[in-house]
């Protein structure tokens, strides 16, 4: 179904059982999304993620049926699935005296195809827990936009430093709208890759609920996201707002909160009211070029510096370059400095710092240490050259 009136009129939603994807033994294919669930999970709160992910594929005058369709064969194609266990990993660690890393709920099923194309976990939380709607609406989200549309389109590929996902999220993080200070533990353990992952998904899903209208309900702004609704977007994150009117909105519809609220019983939050779901027209012919424009930006940034004072020194300076533009979005809030020391023996060192003293010991430290005879001298400020 590639455009769906309401759940009320959806086929029943059925649980199938089946020993072969052990630990996942319950799961339920709806609209080419596999969700798996564990053994301890109710039927009746499977059944309701699927209720909620039917919403989300709702029709409306802005879903362009061609790019949707592309979005179910990708789910479908490539055994996209969405894991959900109950109460969270503290559970399975009682329960089975082990970490929860260890254990094969922590995977992909044992058998079968569907193996990668997943992220985080749905937990069902004890009945009436106030978070149980934002739980199953954000890693529903987390799965269409980190899997399913990385997949489809190159722009939402968080792995690529120049994709437009990559972009939109350091604008919001440069713009101090997205606060990453909580991901940072993720770097400290040496993982890059689980770094860019997490804070791409989690500003993904922040634009989507501002956009949706669901600032209010999902208690935004808060010390991660500083934005509330799409007139605040639009104005200022121009980048995520284009990904979201030219992607998100063709393929998604925003649900409708009394029916959120019908499938997850809130009493206290039923009196919120959405603030937008607009869907003005918004010109998408010229975003490709401009995605290219920007693509070619960053590319021609790094190219340029390949070609500077430095191509003699005794190390590749694109690399050195490359690592600082990558540092300096991840670790220095696109305010970091590159200090370098040029000998005249061709030897060169540097040193990088979010402060510029700090950068400027560093590059002192390894200057002395390989007794280099030159200065360190500012090269760079954030992506600037001095």
């Amino acid at each position: 179904m590639l455009g769906l009136i309401g759940i009320s009129n959806a086929a029943p939603i059925e649980v199938s059982e089946n020993r072969q994807f052990d630990p996942f033994v319950k799961f339920i294919d709806v609209e080419n999304l596999r969700l798996f669930s564990l053994q301890e999970v109710s039927n009746d709160f499977l059944i309701k993620v699927a209720k909620t992910y039917l919403l989300m594929l709702e029709d409306n005058s802005n879903i362009d049926l061609e790019m949707r369709s592309k979005f179910l064969d990708v789910s479908k194609n490539h055994f996209v699935f969405q894991r959900i266990g109950l109460e969270g990993p503290d559970y399975y660690e009682r329960k089975f005296k082990a970490d929860f890393g260890s254990l094969p709920q922590s995977r992909a099923p044992n058998n079968g195809p569907y193996r990668d194309n997943a992220t985080d976990y749905i937990w069902e939380y004890n009945q009436g827990s106030e978070s149980q709607l934002n739980e199953v609406v954000e890693h529903l989200l987390h799965t269409i936009t980190n899997v399913v549309f990385a997949i489809q389109f190159k722009d939402w590929n968080w792995e690529e430093p120049s994709s437009m996902i990559r972009l939109a999220t350091k604008e919001a993080i440069d713009k101090g709208i997205f606060n990453i200070s909580d991901y940072q533990e993720i770097l400290n353990r040496g993982d890059t890759e689980g770094f860019n992952r997490a804070i791409s998904t989690e500003f993904a899903y922040w634009l989507i609920a501002a956009e949706w209208g669901y600032g209010d309900f999902f208690e935004l702004p808060n010390s991660e996201f500083r934005l509330n609704n799409q007139n605040q977007i639009a104005k200022t994150l121009p980048i995520g707002h284009k990904m979201y009117k030219c992607y998100v909105e063709k393929i998604l519809s925003p649900p409708k909160l009394k029916d959120l609220i019908s499938i997850f019983p809130s009493i206290e939050k039923a009196s919120y009211t959405v603030k937008s779901n607009k869907f003005d027209k918004y010109d998408c012919s010229n975003f490709i070029i401009e995605v290219n424009e920007l693509e070619n930006n960053y590319h021609n940034l790094v190219d340029d510096q390949q070609n500077s004072g430095f191509s003699n020194c005794d190390w590749n300076f694109k690399e050195i370059w490359e690592d600082y533009l990558d540092l300096n979005i991840r670790e220095f809030n696109s305010n970091g400095y590159l200090f370098i020391v040029n000998g005249s023996d061709g030897r060169c060192e540097y040193g990088m710092g979010q402060e510029e003293n700090e950068a400027f010991i560093d590059c002192n430290k390894w200057k002395d240490e390989n007794s280099i005879d030159g200065e360190c001298k500012l090269y760079s400020k954030g992506r600037e050259v001095i």
